[in-house]
């Protein structure tokens, strides 16, 4: 039997291709629910950092929960 208990740990997501210093204003005016793909808690920041990964979907993280090594333009 396998129990999964949830973690408050960060997600490795390993290096991004690219990253983009976004503002959030507009995704909470429309009401656009977000979730940081790290820590999985809802981004309410006044900027977020949108992620991009060759594979992978866009991403959307905090940004405390990227790392400035990680910033790529």
């Amino acid at each position: 039997m396998k129990i999964f208990v949830p973690s408050q740990s960060l997600i490795d997501i390993g290096p991004l291709d690219r990253t983009l210093r976004l503002p959030m204003a507009s995704r909470l005016a429309h009401g656009i629910k977000t979730t940081c793909k790290r820590c999985r808690k809802p981004i309410t920041d006044e900027y977020f950092i949108a992620g991009f990964k060759q594979g992978r979907p866009n991403m959307m993280f905090h940004e405390s929960c990227v790392p400035p090594e990680e910033m790529k333009p």
